[in-house]
């Protein structure tokens, strides 16, 4: 899953104009401090999701 599609799937809907607008700006700095901001356990679900990955790497190279 994409980064943005992991925030965009926890963002309010009163949060969605102003990272619509940081997401023009093209720096993922910006953007995962306003997620951050946004998003309590951001960093467990980024985990979770790159942990997941690899799982699935891992299970098609045997």
């Amino acid at each position: 899953m994409k980064l943005k599609t992991l925030i965009l799937k926890n963002l309010r809907n009163e949060d969605l104009p102003e990272f619509n607008e940081l997401v023009k700006q093209n720096n993922a700095n910006i953007l995962l401090q306003f997620a951050n901001s946004r998003i309590p356990d951001l960093g467990n679900q980024l985990f979770n999701e790159i942990y997941n990955l690899k799982q699935r790497l891992e299970s098609s190279i045997k």
